[in-house]
């Protein structure tokens, strides 16, 4: 882009605010792509505009800052705006942090496996849902997630184990990460279950569990079937996994007591007519509890 139509451009916008010229440069990022974009990268390179930001420090009012942020994650920025991000990365302000983060996450200057492991404020699950989206849609890295496991922060470890299910990496127990199994957070438990649920897991011996802490499967399998999405089929596809029989029938109680309509679901495979497992396990938890 030549410096002529810099100099027509400025000849049309007038002594235009930087201001109004880097919002409307913003709006139009959210729906151009490609060689457009390119071009409005140029026009904020040509015209300083980071420059501008940095001078007014990207803004002094916590709104004003947000907006400024945003412009930077939408458009871009360069190492001369890194220092600054860095020290608002350690905001008291959640949104700050995130877009800070957010956009030293796209350009590759934080390291999400070491920096995030020793992470000291609470993350949201909105801040967890807005770093993976850029993650996957702006990041050409994807970390290994395992490394937060560790982390002595619990919604670290929260983050790293759902981020480990969204990304479809395998979590395999063992001596080394035994302390998940320990733990006594019960979110971690949930987390930890639908992580070996989505990596085919749940089949893994019941010995692997038992008497772990104050947790064995039995306690985990209930968090879990106390979960909004969680249906009876799910619950039945792991009551197939798994060959344990007082496992079986806890997976059916957890149907019952639970899943969201369970009760009318192992009434409908009591009613029904068949010799299989499942329909005779159902048929004697129903004449329990009528019992």
């Amino acid at each position: 882009m030549g410096y002529s139509i810099i100099n027509l451009l400025k000849k049309r916008l007038g002594h235009v605010r930087e201001k109004y010229f880097l919002d409307i440069l913003n709006e139009l990022a959210k729906y151009l792509k490609d060689e457009e974009i390119i071009k409005i990268r140029q026009l904020f390179k040509l015209f300083n505009l980071e420059e501008y930001l940095i001078r007014k420090k990207f803004g002094i009012f916590h709104r004003n800052r947000i907006n400024k942020l945003q412009i930077l994650l939408n458009i871009g920025c360069t190492e001369k705006s890194y220092s600054i991000l860095n020290k608002l990365c350690e905001s008291k302000k959640s949104e700050i942090r995130l877009y800070s983060i957010e956009i030293l996450i796209v350009y590759g200057k934080f390291n999400i496996e070491k920096d995030f492991f020793k992470y000291k404020y609470n993350m949201s699950l909105w801040e967890q849902i807005n770093y993976y989206n850029v993650i996957c849609n702006k990041s050409n890295v994807k970390p290994n997630f395992s490394a937060l496991l560790s982390s002595s922060n619990i919604s670290i470890v929260l983050f790293g184990l759902r981020m480990m299910r969204l990304f479809n990496q395998k979590l395999v127990l063992n001596k080394e990460n035994d302390y998940l199994l320990k733990s006594q957070d019960m979110q971690i438990q949930i987390e930890l279950y639908r992580l070996l649920s989505a990596n085919r897991s749940a089949n893994i011996k019941k010995e692997s569990f038992t008497e772990i802490g104050d947790y064995r499967l039995e306690d985990i399998l209930s968090n879990y079937s106390r979960l909004k999405h969680v249906t009876t089929d799910i619950m039945i596809d792991i009551f197939k996994k798994t060959k344990n029989i007082s496992l079986k029938k806890h997976i059916l109680i957890c149907i019952y007591n639970y899943v969201n309509n369970g009760k009318n679901d192992i009434k409908h495979i009591a009613l029904q007519k068949g010799d299989d497992l499942l329909h005779k396990m159902c048929l004697n938890l129903i004449k329990e509890k009528n019992d």
